[in-house]
């Protein structure tokens, strides 16, 4: 957990959706193919600065130390805030990027107390837990039935439940669950971010917008992954077309390929209007 120090200067709070437009990336679209990657020297005094990491930022493994100083925050406050906090978790296996989780941790932080945190799919809980950082009071619930990755569910399955309880707080919960099941017999709270990453094919991509809907606080923010999926990303396009005017689209950032170190998959960002 962050000092009171640490957080003075910056509220997380006010961040979305303008935290998004000040993340930005020294390498963006031309990271495969290079050998080399160039950051001003003063770049690596901010990260071992802000990081306080015995033995310096050589010590990182190096496709860690190149996410790190590739993701820049417009507001320096920002960027340490975020360090701080994920940094904890950076080690983890997970399916998602640094950039991802502070859109994550920024949306959870202005949640009211009449609404939730919602992410269907956790895996390791990477996403789950950058939602539950710093955010003692926020409801943040996740759901996974562990069924997908099955040669390794077990150690995924292990380490999540290792991890969320050395992290959880009484506002936030897990339910071991196939999704129609939360809707059904355990959601009271209407959802104020909806973040589902189980199966990616055009049927669950749709079925898990739809089922969700009346669930969904108005303004609500919807986050769709892998979008670079064909699949994903037209059972979006489509659940968007059908409401015609009661969405919106925020955000649309695809990335060259999957495990790319910036949006990771894709992402696309939606938010109920009515």
């Amino acid at each position: 957990m962050l000092t009171t120090s640490e957080t003075s200067t910056f509220d997380p709070a006010q961040q979305f959706p303008s935290i998004v437009n000040q993340i930005r990336f020294h390498y963006e679209n031309n990271i495969d193919g290079k050998s080399n990657f160039e950051f001003p020297a003063e770049e690596y005094e901010l990260l071992a600065s802000d990081l306080q990491i015995e033995g310096g930022i050589p010590t990182l493994p190096p496709s860690l130390q190149l996410e790190l100083l590739n993701t820049k925050i417009g507001d320096r406050a920002a960027e340490r805030y975020y360090r701080r906090l994920f940094f904890p978790i950076l080690s983890m296996q997970r399916m998602s990027t640094i950039a991802v989780a502070t859109m994550i941790n920024a949306i959870v932080s202005q949640l009211r107390p009449d609404q939730c945190y919602l992410n269907i799919g956790v895996w390791h809980g990477f996403t789950f837990f950058s939602g539950l950082l710093n955010n003692p009071d926020k409801l943040c619930i996740g759901v996974d039935n562990f069924s997908e990755f099955t040669s390794e569910n077990a150690s995924s399955r292990d380490a999540f439940y290792r991890r969320f309880l050395g992290l959880k707080t009484q506002n936030h919960f897990f339910f071991e669950s196939g999704y129609e099941r939360v809707f059904d017999d355990f959601l009271k709270t209407k959802i104020g971010f909806y973040l589902y990453d189980g199966a990616h094919d055009y049927d669950n991509q749709l079925k898990s917008l739809l089922i969700a809907e009346p669930f969904l606080a108005k303004d609500c923010i919807i986050m769709v992954d892998d979008t670079n999926f064909q699949a994903a990303r037209q059972a979006t396009l489509d659940f968007l077309d059908m409401r015609k005017t009661q969405y919106r689209l925020l955000f649309d950032l695809p990335t060259p390929r999957n495990l790319y170190p910036t949006w990771w998959n894709g992402i696309m960002i939606l938010q109920k209007l009515w």
